[in-house]
């Protein structure tokens, strides 16, 4: 009687610690999915023709390229680049970490973005997820 309750105990713990094996497997599945989904080239252009397009990369950098086209002032256009760091916070959305230098945004800040993934499109928020939209960027 004893050998028949330690073989159906010793099944018992074997069952769980198989399905605890199972399930951590397939746990980290969903941040290489959502991470795929944000890498690659998007570009955007907005009602005055500027463009932007950015690089991102899978290891959690990226580049940009932003053409102001000026169109009020008469001047010529200004091409910016610059490099940022990103991260996902959740599924579909995450963060751009842009460091900034200037007289305007002072030494050493950061300036963040908020974006969202829907598809093959991006939207850019500068102030979190329910501000005004910035950007609508598409992957391609």
């Amino acid at each position: 009687m004893k050998t028949k309750h330690f073989l159906w105990s010793l099944m018992a713990v074997v069952a769980v610690m198989l399905t605890s094996v199972v399930i951590a497997a397939c746990g980290d599945d969903d941040d290489d999915d959502a991470t795929s989904s944000v890498v690659g080239t998007w570009v955007g252009v907005d009602d005055d023709d500027d463009t932007l397009t950015v690089i991102v990369n899978a290891n959690g950098t990226g580049t940009y390229t932003s053409v102001d086209q000026r169109r009020s002032s008469g001047r010529a256009p200004k091409t910016e680049t610059g490099a940022f760091t990103w991260q996902m916070q959740g599924a579909d959305r995450g963060i751009i970490m842009t460091p900034r230098n200037s007289y305007y945004y002072g030494e050493g800040a950061m300036e963040i973005d908020y974006f969202i993934v829907n598809g093959n499109t991006m939207s850019i928020y500068d102030d979190g997820y329910n501000d005004d939209l910035d950007w609508v960027l598409v992957k391609q």
